[in-house]
């Protein structure tokens, strides 16, 4: 069976609790929980530069971004 997280923020928003995305605890944490892919769920944005560093630092399957919009 697949692991996949559907939920992932990468950038902190109004909606978030305080946090500061690092890369290298995202792949602990893929790494840790075996992980087969991600997606990212940013709240009302993309960042396509911090989007395409994860693909390269992860080798497991990173969907193409959700995005939450606040309404």
């Amino acid at each position: 069976m697949k692991k996949i997280d559907f939920h992932i923020h990468t950038v902190q928003s109004v909606s978030d609790r305080h946090f500061e995305f690092d890369i290298e605890s995202l792949k602990e944490y893929v790494d840790l929980l075996k992980i087969d892919c991600i997606a990212i769920t940013n709240h009302n944005l993309f960042d396509k530069i911090q989007f395409e560093e994860i693909c390269k630092k992860l080798e497991i399957k990173v969907f193409r971004p959700f995005i939450l919009f606040n309404i």
